[in-house]
């Protein structure tokens, strides 16, 4: 008796299709939330920064990671080929994907 007006107190004067209908709801529901949650890849995205190198008086031309202080028109050393001045010729990022 305890329980029927327990029961009652909080579901009123529903019938049990309508019972069973709230259910199936409630479930599909936390269903489709937890699928939606648990299928997604989670692609984690690096970016790095990377200067390329361009000699003066040749087609020389050297790509490498960007280093604290690098700046486009910065003079780098000599060329490797024909010994002409090896200038910084652009700086960019690159998106790189980590699985």
């Amino acid at each position: 008796m305890v329980l029927r007006e327990v029961n009652g107190m909080f579901l009123g004067d529903l019938d049990t299709f309508t019972l069973i209908t709230i259910a199936l709801t409630l479930f599909l529901i936390a269903y489709m939330v937890a699928m939606s949650v648990f299928s997604r890849r989670k692609e984690v995205k690096v970016r790095k920064t990377y200067t390329i190198l361009k000699c003066v008086d040749c087609d020389y031309k050297k790509e490498r990671e960007f280093k604290e202080g690098d700046y486009v028109g910065k003079v780098e050393g000599d060329c490797p080929q024909c010994e002409g001045p090896l200038v910084i010729y652009a700086i960019y990022d690159k998106e790189e994907k980590l699985r």
